[in-house]
């Protein structure tokens, strides 16, 4: 398993950034939110599709992060320059750790992500050759497949909910980012 942060340090191309990550409650659970604005970065990064392609990280393109404590999934949203809201890339996570200073995670391999036109499910493959290569536990495993269950159930049922949620964070975090 991959572990990811939320300063992205995995991100090698990302070469500066301006970053806030603070603390976030909803519904009675805490975890952390984070808006970081690439300032430099060593080429853009463009996701090809079926229908084009898309630019997800460049100069003054923004990625906004939530990750909830007691949760399994961790979610990635960018945006462009002028806000419009790019792509949702949620991970399946073996659990979240926000009670330090850059959460943290350790990537179950499946993910999903969405837009305002629908979502699409990533990486189950994935998921099965590291089960079959003894890389997780049958435990881990299950909890993939269940966890991606519940993120599939909400994408299929709370999609336009989870854009306007994610559009409302990301107004808020971008003025806090801006006041730093």
């Amino acid at each position: 398993m991959q572990k990811k942060d939320m300063g992205r340090s995995e991100w090698t191309q990302i070469r500066s950034k301006k970053q806030i990550i603070t603390d976030f409650m909803y519904a009675e659970n805490t975890g952390k939110i984070s808006l970081f604005r690439i300032d430099e970065i060593d080429k853009p990064f463009i996701k090809k599709h079926a229908s084009g392609s898309v630019t997800l990280a460049d100069y003054g393109y923004y990625w906004l992060q939530l990750a909830m404590e007691q949760d399994f999934a961790w979610f990635t949203v960018m945006f462009d320059p002028e806000g419009k809201l790019l792509e949702i890339y949620i991970d399946v996570t073996d659990g979240n750790h926000t009670d330090c200073e850059i959460p943290w995670f350790e990537d179950l391999y499946i993910d999903f992500t969405a837009d305002v036109h629908g979502f699409r499910e990533l990486d189950q493959n994935e998921l099965q050759q590291a089960y079959a290569d003894h890389l997780i536990t049958e435990d881990q495993y299950n909890s993939s497949l269940s966890h991606a269950d519940m993120i599939r159930f909400q994408l299929q049922n709370r999609h336009d909910q989870l854009i306007a949620f994610f559009r409302q964070r990301f107004e808020e975090m971008r003025f806090m980012l801006e006041e730093l």
